[in-house]
């Protein structure tokens, strides 16, 4: 008598953290990683409905752990592990993420009394963090030019805030557009 062997089933919501509503027609891709190993291999593609639903329904293998990554142009993409064991073939297993819309600030800096000798020091203190478009939070120092942009990638509907170093402090801030730039002038 062969035993059948049951599926697991991970469901929730996408949200939009920009717009603090269901992510409609994100793409959720589910990988499989085989114990002993970091190779991925894909099982199962889907997207989230209207309302930011989704429900994945795939075989129940013994694996390591599943990779669960969630994309949609202009929008960070969110990776999650999830163990095998954490996961119940006996209910759903409810996960709800939320990503964000991508948003740009331009940091333009200007020389306002148009000395090259004149230098900024600056250092973002609000703003997106870890990912491989943004800017440094590290302190920058910007010399010998009577302009300068600079571009940073940041969360939609989110403040961007840099705090200028020399002579006195002070912080210029702005919140950015989901899917557009947003310019930032900084005299100096």
């Amino acid at each position: 008598c062969k035993k059948e062997t049951p599926n697991f089933t991970i469901s929730g919501t996408i949200n939009d953290n920009s717009f603090s509503t269901g992510l409609k027609n994100a793409e959720i891709k589910l990988y499989e990683v085989e114990i002993g190993t970091t190779q991925e291999k894909l099982i199962l593609t889907s997207s989230s409905e209207n309302n930011g639903n989704y429900s994945l329904n795939f075989e129940r293998n013994k694996v390591e752990k599943y990779i669960l990554k969630i994309n949609k142009d202009n929008y960070f993409e969110k990776t999650e592990t999830i163990y095998f064991s954490t996961l119940t073939t006996n209910n759903d297993n409810i996960k709800n993420y939320s990503i964000d819309a991508k948003a740009w600030v331009n940091l333009h800096f200007i020389n306002t009394n148009q000395d090259l000798s004149k230098s900024i020091e600056y250092g973002k203190t609000t703003g997106k963090n870890d990912c491989d478009e943004c800017c440094t939070s590290t302190k920058q120092t910007i010399s010998n030019t009577l302009e300068e942009n600079i571009i940073c990638i940041n969360n939609g509907n989110s403040t961007y805030s840099v705090l200028i170093i020399s002579d006195t402090l002070k912080t210029y801030s702005i919140t950015t557009t989901p899917f557009d730039t947003v310019n930032l002038e900084i005299p100096f």
